[in-house]
């Protein structure tokens, strides 16, 4: 035929009689033919049959590679196989592009819309993606894989490239499901055939699945597998039985292998971690120090090996796992605020990367630092700076660090231009009976106001609002978060009563330090849990900046405040500003009872009540005072200085005073102690309010109580009563003799013998009223003496016991 076969720059074939394609393509007269359609009208196997035996297998090779591009490794195997035959080396790159085929059709885990090399639909059948990956099918991707793999190393083309057939069994298992060590040796055969370094990264990657996605719930629901909590912690606890079972075989094999002994190292510290999750336990930090010397174990085995390694395969993965274990877990992604670094192996890291002989130590400890940066993006953006920080202890000037070093000084620049501070509001000499209150200020650089826009963000819960945006940064409740971690740090110490912040429009104010301002941010209600605090802790913020890895978090934190809680009370709180508002409510009158409200509000903290009015009530008594406690408001954007807006209310309750003979008709407000800028006075009127002067005319009248209607009553009760104690005392006559038999002077005459005898004489209530106050004097007068005040002349207690013995009825 005269045209001829050629392929374009994207792959695909087309058949041309002009050499010169891209002129023609520009000028219309030819198109290229789809690799689809190119399969469809391919030559038949009868025609090619017909070819010469030298020529067949090119044909071969392109048919295999295009059934390969258009994802039908099925039929592009025989090809593959046809092939081999004559050039094994080609058809070895052959077999590999069919893994990754293969790999790429059979992942369970993404949801894929293709349906063949014809079309490509776009939400073609949306209830198939809520079809699970059930455990039958994954095994029939695994058997398959299996069988391709059996047919693949019959082939006469060398040794497969083993970390393509790990990454088949990878992604062609599902990622809910924790690896059976029955399934990879029916995919491997024996786990021991594999080379030591894939085997290593077979176990893992075990370890990483199980430390995040076969222990994640997200990841379970996606996979429809309705595993339950303790379904799924239960299958990561068999996991890490498989995964050990995997080590011992391979560490029986390749003992000396130091990629076996960090994953040994790394699959015993997860597993130490796990274990704690689940159930505390004291042999944790044991166990930890133990993995930790597993690190440096593999790390030292490494440099033993480095003289068989070339400088290309040099790596400083046994190094990199041990530090990110160090900082509270071996994968980055997942340390946190809450996981437990060990301080003291960076220093131990870097002397062992210093123990290699020659220039290789320069050189790991440049891959080292070289990979500070490029690894960052893993990190929890508030993790970063004591990454960095750590990282640089192993590390130091080495000039590899050039980029991760930027990055580094920005964070402490960050730092140095802003400070949490924290100041007692009034003395330090606070009580412990009392609340008092704790500003929190952001004080920052002019330059670094400007540069991140202002702090008004952090005043904000972004999460919660209509709409926010965080300038690329995940929005943030910013609000929830401080007040959540001030109250960690406080509450052992401290009951937060309320965490009042400013407005996020809040502008800051110029101090004293030359170009640093302030921005009042928080103000915080204490009342400490008892005498012995003695210390406000440091209190943090997290604050957020953007980055050349993203964005970062930076905690800042303030400085401690000793204090004095060892009084009741402390020193008075300061407050100015003050306004008193007294309302008179007689709604009550029916029941006897006049009600004062009195409402405070002042700039700064209120004192009690009786700091702030004076109660003396010619013609009324107090029944009762409600305190409703104090209440910070908000900052004053008004105030001079910075302040805050608190209120107090108190209800009085009041009834006549019941010696008056007539009925009160007026009645006077109560003064206000300390100076105020604004006294007011009110009454209802019916629902109303009107403003009044300090003393009004009562409407309602306060008679006190008339006493005099229960005298008939009380006196038939006590003749009834007379009557009954007659009839008792005729009954038990007879009994008396009995009774005071029981009393005698006690055979050792001490006070507490004594008072027991008088107690008893005293319970018979046999006596007149003079006779009783008699003997209550004697028993006053005996505590008196022994428990209060020993002063005064000896008492003859034996001279007292017998007198009311004689007495006693």
């Amino acid at each position: 035929m005269n045209a001829m076969l050629r392929r374009d720059i994207y792959g695909n074939y087309y058949y041309s009689e002009d050499y010169d394609y891209n002129s023609r393509r520009m000028s219309g007269q030819s198109s290229p033919i789809e690799t689809p359609d190119m399969l469809e009208n391919r030559p038949t196997d009868d025609w090619l049959a017909l070819l010469s035996p030298s020529i067949q297998p090119k044909f071969q090779m392109i048919f295999a590679q295009l059934y390969l591009k258009v994802n039908e490794e099925e039929k592009a195997f025989p090809f593959i196989e046809a092939f081999a035959q004559s050039q094994p080396e080609k058809a070895l790159d052959l077999a590999h592009e069919f893994l990754r085929v293969w790999t790429e059709n059979h992942n369970p885990n993404q949801n894929q819309g293709r349906t063949n090399y014809y079309m490509f639909m776009y939400g073609y059948d949306q209830r198939a993606d809520q079809i699970p990956l059930t455990r039958s099918k994954q095994e029939r991707n695994l058997k398959e894989l299996a069988e391709w793999i059996q047919r693949l190393k019959a082939l006469p083309i060398g040794e497969l490239d083993e970390e393509l057939l790990v990454r088949a069994f990878k992604t062609s298992h599902s990622s809910a499901e924790v690896y059976r060590l029955e399934t990879m040796e029916k995919v491997f055969g024996k786990v021991d055939s594999l080379k030591p370094e894939t085997l290593a990264e077979m176990i893992q990657q075990m370890r990483t699945n199980l430390a995040t996605i076969w222990r994640d719930p997200a990841e379970q629901k996606n996979q429809k597998t309705n595993r339950t909590k303790t379904e799924m912690l239960a299958e990561v606890a068999r996991g890490y039985v498989v995964a050990n079972q995997v080590l011992n075989v391979g560490l029986e094999k390749y003992g000396d292998d130091w990629r076996m002994m960090l994953a040994k190292a790394c699959v015993e510290y997860d597993q130490n971690d796990f274990q704690q999750e689940q159930q505390k336990s004291s042999e944790y930090a044991e166990k930890r120090a133990a993995c930790m010397q597993l690190f440096r174990d593999a790390a030292l085995r490494y440099i033993q090996a480095l003289p068989e390694l070339e400088q290309e395969d040099e790596e400083t993965a046994a190094f990199e796992f041990w530090y990110y274990a160090s900082l509270g877990a071996v994968d980055l992604g997942r340390i946190s605020e809450k996981s437990k670094p060990d301080l003291t192996q960076p220093a131990v890291i870097r002397e062992t990367i210093q123990s290699i002989p020659g220039d290789a130590a320069d050189r790991h400890l440049g891959m080292f630092a070289n990979s500070l940066f490029t690894r960052m993006s893993s990190l929890k953006p508030e993790m970063k700076f004591r990454y960095l920080r750590t990282g640089f202890e192993i590390v130091g000037d080495h000039k590899q660090a050039a980029e991760a070093k930027k990055v580094f000084d920005y964070y402490k620049d960050l730092v140095t231009e802003i400070r949490l501070e924290t100041r007692v509001d009034g003395s330090t000499n606070v009580g412990h009976a009392q609340p008092f209150g704790l500003f929190v200020d952001l004080v920052h650089t002019t330059q670094i106001e400007r540069e991140s826009g202002g702090f008004g963000k952090y005043l904000q819960n972004q999460n919660n609002m209509y709409y926010s945006y965080n300038y690329g940064r995940p929005t943030e409740n910013y609000r929830d978060k401080f007040e959540e971690a001030a109250t960690e740090a406080l509450k052992e110490r401290f009951e937060v009563l309320s965490v009042t912040f400013n407005d996020p429009e809040v502008t800051s104010s110029a101090t004293s330090e030359f170009g640093w301002r302030k921005t009042p941010y928080a103000y915080v209600l204490l009342k400490p849990r008892g005498p012995e605090v003695d210390m406000i802790p440091s209190l943090h913020i997290d604050l957020d900046f953007l980055d050349t890895s993203g964005y970062a978090i930076i905690p800042v934190e303030s400085a401690s405040i000793p204090i004095d809680a060892k009084s009741e009370t402390g020193e008075a709180r300061p407050f100015e500003n003050l306004k008193v508002v007294q309302t008179l409510d007689e709604r009550q009158a029916k029941d006897g009872k006049l009600i004062l409200e009195v409402k405070a509000n002042s700039h700064g903290l209120l004192p009690d009540l009786e700091k702030l009015v004076q109660m003396d009530l010619e013609k009324f008594e107090v029944q009762n005072i409600d305190d409703q406690g104090l209440s910070v408001d908000r900052f004053d954007p008004d105030a001079a200085d910075v302040a805050v807006s608190t209120e107090r209310t108190w209800q009085i309750t009041m009834r006549s005073k019941p010696e008056l003979k007539t009925a009160p008709d007026a009645f006077q407000f109560p003064s206000v102690i300390p100076a105020t800028q604004e006294v007011s006075y009110q009454r209802y009127v019916d629902a109303d309010l009107e403003e009044v002067e300090n003393s009004v005319r009562l409407k309602a009248n306060y008679d006190a109580p008339n006493r005099w209607w229960f005298v008939p009553l009380v006196a038939g009760s006590v003749l009834g009563l007379l009557a009954i104690l007659l009839a008792v005392y005729l009954l038990t006559k007879k009994s008396t003799v009995t009774v005071q038999q029981g009393l005698q002077l006690p055979d050792v005459v001490t006070p507490f013998t004594v008072l027991g005898l008088l107690k008893q004489i005293e319970a018979r209530n046999g006596f007149n009223d003079a006779k009783r106050k008699d003997l209550a004097h004697s028993i006053q007068q005996i505590e008196q003496h022994y428990f209060v005040d020993e002063s005064t002349e000896p008492l003859q207690l034996e001279e007292i016991a017998s007198h009311w013995l004689q007495q006693s009825p």
